[in-house]
């Protein structure tokens, strides 16, 4: 009875094994860009850039086209983000600080490419990039 418990234990722990073998841990292919890269990712019309700073900061300032997802609502509105063979997404907010794991979620949800500009909105400026109209809103119908 011993042994047959034993050789259980062993088929069960190279089933383990092998089932974990197979498993790759998912890395995320989100890629941080500098502002003068986001520019020119911004640039391109097929860009969709996303705003995941709260409302209040996205009517303080924003990129040009960016659509207004804050983080804390955006696993509830991925749906507004349209996905396309082509598609590419640009991610951003105030500093950088919530952006990556919105991009992440975007990446995960819609398989597209989605990059996240690093320092946020604020290096934007600092790089003497231009900002779109305070107050106005981009919204997807």
């Amino acid at each position: 009875m011993k042994n047959g418990k034993s050789m259980f234990t062993a088929v069960l722990l190279a089933a383990f094994a092998a089932g974990c073998a197979q498993m790759k841990p998912r890395s995320s292919g989100v890629r941080a860009v500098e502002p003068a890269a986001a520019a020119a990712l911004a640039s391109d019309p097929a860009v969709l850039i996303v705003d995941v700073a709260d409302a209040n900061a996205y009517l303080g300032g924003h990129l040009a086209r960016a659509l207004s997802i804050p983080r804390d609502q955006l696993r509830f509105r991925l749906r507004e983000i349209p996905s396309a063979p082509s598609q590419r997404v640009l991610v951003y907010d105030e500093e950088g600080r919530r952006a990556h794991s919105a991009a992440v979620l975007i990446e995960d949800e819609t398989g597209d490419p989605v990059f996240v500009l690093t320092g946020g909105l604020r290096a934007w400026k600092r790089a003497g990039l231009p900002i779109g109209s305070r107050g106005a809103s981009y919204v997807l119908n």
